[in-house]
């Protein structure tokens, strides 16, 4: 019988990243979701949600030439164990139906609401200043405890939550992509007071620096994973596996006790190209 799913957690990239990655490991980002243009009907009154996370899929390398064809041609497949091990969670997909969106949709708004009229009163109290990220929470805090836990519980529901498929054109896939297929997995950082405050800043303030300097931030909030954990190694054809092993021994020269000969070794028996997948898997 077919696996629904992989006893493996893959995550996909550019070339130019592969390597930083097995190197350094994973650092979460902001990434935006329910984009109003591309997944309307969810959140009206917000421009924008960004979760920081590091995304993961587990379908079954015999189903997953289309992610391929839709995301990047380079990944690294871990075990499913070493994810759950590292707080790894699938993702809930939602519809804009749903008999609980409501829900949802309540405590975001109130939390649109807390955040605008903070913003209010901070311009007029502090002559045109919005309230920095560190003391935003704090002054949540003040108003009413009630609101600032009510701000956790929501960002902990939203950090896993989906779109069933997009209403929009998603990655030039036409519209009604469907995200169920995609059987992501998600890391997301444990919650601090700085991460809330920067997720609720997001709401309305997006511009490329602030998103930079929060990605900064979440630098120190990486996953490691062991030469032992990974499963597969992924390059776009096989010209590119020499390049691959190269790198890998380069890791070997410059962290002999961190990437041992040993596990240079069974890295490179880990190399799959997408056209075995497409034509053996």
């Amino acid at each position: 019988m077919a696996l629904l799913s992989a006893n493996t957690l893959f995550h996909f990239t550019k070339k130019e990243f592969l390597l930083n990655i097995i190197e350094k490991g994973f650092f979460p980002r902001y990434n935006r979701e329910f984009e109003p243009t591309v997944d309307p009907d969810f959140f009206e009154d917000i421009k924008d949600i960004y979760i920081p996370m590091v995304s993961f899929c587990d379908i079954p390398l015999s189903s997953v030439e289309n992610h391929l064809k839709i995301y990047h041609h380079y990944g690294i497949g871990l075990s499913t164990n070493w994810g759950q091990k590292k707080g790894l969670n699938p993702v809930t997909y939602i519809h804009s139906n749903a008999s609980n969106i409501n829900t949802y949709r309540k405590n975001i708004n109130d939390l649109v609401l807390l955040y605008s009229s903070l913003i209010a009163e901070e311009f007029m109290m502090n002559k045109g200043h919005k309230p920095s990220v560190r003391n935003l929470i704090d002054k949540i805090k003040k108003v009413n405890h009630i609101s600032y836990e009510k701000a956790k519980l929501t960002y902990a529901l939203l950090s896993f939550l989906k779109p069933y498929k997009s209403k929009g054109i998603y990655r030039n896939q036409g519209k009604g992509y469907k995200y169920y297929n995609e059987k992501e997995w998600r890391y997301v950082p444990p919650l601090t007071d700085i991460i809330l405050s920067e997720f609720l800043i997001l709401f309305q303030e997006l511009n490329d620096t602030s998103k930079e300097e929060f990605n900064k931030r979440l630098e120190s909030k990486s996953i490691s994973f062991k030469a032992s954990d990974v499963k597969y190694l992924i390059v776009d054809d096989k010209k590119e596996i020499d390049w691959l092993i190269k790198g890998l021994q380069a890791l070997n020269n410059k962290f002999p006790k961190k990437f041992t000969s040993y596990d240079v070794q069974y890295l490179t028996t880990t190399i799959v190209t997408c056209k075995q997948i497409s034509e053996d898997f």
